[in-house]
């Protein structure tokens, strides 16, 4: 099934290899303060309805220096905060992360990044929540579709924030879906990173040897980790706009990507019988 996908991808990126060439820069203060300003007038200009926010609902720390993560979660599901290694942020300059999914049946769209949303959804509800962990659903507004997801802490050596994502199909046919995770990446706070994907995991970075030095040379991966039956694709795109769920690789650059602001995505193509649900379970972790 993933040659659905890679399929897919050539085609979009034949239209826009020339158009996605990474910008450069002698001086990456100056363009860090650009591209904050570029990120600050798109914001203002994208709608987002009432439900939509990116204040902290549900706090999670563990461990401590470079075994310590923290992050937060937002009633409607988004996290708006992930740092790690302790005091490292990868995520707050703008708060945008979150989900979407598209109904391939109908060409509607439902997407929540936190900073923006699709205004299709109805109020989530919390199922359970404990010091480890967080489950909310939520349903489109039209009660096609259902998803609850599980967001839990990994603590350890190696901690991370575990994501389960079901989808269930309310509706009494089979359907073919997109279902996606998205974040804004600003590795360390900075706005201008590197990127990279594979089939299962989207990365960005800050290099050793780049524009910061050592510094600030940390990582965050957003990576596949369940045995699916269904096609999925890591992607990153060169903008910090979520992926429109229907169009998901209308942005996919060819990778690496070096110095851009740029973000992560996980695409899942799975096919739902009626009144049938499936998941994806995925990871951010710090490296």
């Amino acid at each position: 099934m993933n040659r659905l996908i890679a399929a897919f991808a050539v085609v979009s990126l034949s239209v826009l290899s020339m158009a996605q060439t990474p910008t450069t820069t002698s001086d990456p203060l100056q363009a860090n303060a650009t591209a904050a300003g570029e990120e600050s007038n798109a914001s203002l200009a994208v709608p987002r309805s009432a439900l939509a926010t990116t204040d902290c609902a549900f706090n999670f720390t563990s461990g401590g220096l470079d075994t310590g993560l923290s992050y937060c979660v937002t009633v409607n599901g988004n996290i708006p905060q992930l740092a790690t290694p302790e005091l490292h942020e990868h995520l707050a300059s703008k708060r945008s992360e979150g989900y979407g999914i598209c109904d391939q049946s109908t060409g509607v769209a439902y997407n929540d990044y936190g900073d923006t949303d699709s205004f299709n959804w109805l109020p989530a509800t919390v199922v359970s929540s404990s010091a480890t962990s967080v489950k909310i659903a939520r349903t489109t507004i039209d009660g096609l579709w259902t998803l609850t997801q599980t967001i839990a802490e990994v603590t350890g050596n190696s901690p991370s924030v575990k994501i389960t994502m079901t989808l269930k199909n309310n509706s009494g046919i089979a359907k073919l879906a997109w279902l996606l995770r998205y974040a804004d990446a600003d590795i360390d706070g900075l706005l201008a990173n590197d990127f990279n994907m594979t089939i299962d995991a989207a990365a960005a970075s800050n290099s050793i040897t780049g524009p910061w030095g050592s510094t600030r040379a940390y990582g965050l991966l957003l990576q596949n980790i369940g045995n699916n039956s269904f096609a999925h694709q890591a992607l990153v795109q060169n903008t910090r706009l979520g992926p429109a769920p229907c169009n998901p690789f209308a942005v996919f650059p060819q990778a690496p990507l070096v110095f851009q602001d740029g973000s992560l995505a996980l695409m899942y193509q799975p096919f739902i019988g009626a009144g049938a649900s499936v998941t994806a379970t995925m990871m951010y972790k710090g490296f």
